[in-house]
């Protein structure tokens, strides 16, 4: 396992592997960069894949013992960027990745990206009268 420092210091883990164009791979939440591995057989053969653990996830400490913000998050993830010097990467955001992916782009914008993938993120969170994913 490898890691990077993200921009406040923290110690962010990450498996890297495959060889190819970029793919990062955002996990849910809860959850690790084990979440990805029924599909790396497919994708390390053309892909270099970058698969982390999210802050207060696979192994992290909460830092004073609140979850991480999507803002903080999506710092990260440009963080990650920056740090491996990645371009033109196609970013997989599954829940609270996709979340992740969606605050980058509010942040960052879309010029590092080559695609995105989101998948099972649901479309409100935290609203009053929410219910299953319509309005009531």
């Amino acid at each position: 396992m490898s890691h990077f420092f993200a921009d406040d210091g923290a110690r962010i883990h990450i498996h890297i592997s495959g060889d190819g164009p970029p793919v990062v791979m955002l996990h849910g939440w809860t959850s690790s960069h084990q979440e990805w591995f029924p599909f790396l057989a497919a994708l390390q053969p053309k892909h270099r894949v970058y698969r982390w653990d999210a802050r207060g996830h696979g192994g992290h400490p909460l830092d004073g013992g609140t979850p991480p913000t999507a803002q903080r998050m999506a710092r990260d993830l440009q963080n990650l960027l920056d740090h491996y010097a990645l371009d033109r990467v196609v970013v997989v955001g599954h829940s609270m990745g996709a979340l992740t992916l969606w605050q980058y782009i509010r942040d960052f914008g879309t010029e590092r990206l080559a695609g995105v993938c989101i998948i099972d993120q649901s479309p409100r969170l935290n609203r009053p009268g929410f219910r299953r994913g319509s309005e009531v």
